[in-house]
């Protein structure tokens, strides 16, 4: 199975750098925030572009609001909420 392929428990898909198999977040174009990051240091440092990036299959175009929204409404989020019966905060899931 490649890594195009690979999903996560999370049912979001994995990184697109070989061997990586974090999952990525919505803006990361098909990256983790390890290597997102990294790749973000060098276009900010000018050695490259998100464009010359995208040609070469190194990171996915952006993320359209659409796009970006429908994998958001997917994640299940914790939320602390304060509980009186127990006399402490519990967590408590929430779909957005």
């Amino acid at each position: 199975m490649n890594e195009q392929e690979y999903q996560l428990k999370s049912g979001k898909p994995a990184c697109i750098v070989p061997g990586c198999k974090k999952d990525t977040y919505g803006g990361s174009r098909g990256m983790c925030i390890n290597h997102y990051v990294a790749k973000q240091q060098l276009v900010k440092r000018g050695r490259t572009t998100w464009f010359d990036l995208e040609a070469i299959g190194k990171a996915k175009p952006l993320l359209t609001k659409e796009e970006n929204s429908a994998l958001r409404k997917k994640e299940t989020r914790l939320y602390r909420v304060w509980s009186p019966n127990l006399g402490q905060f519990i967590f408590v899931k929430k779909n957005d």
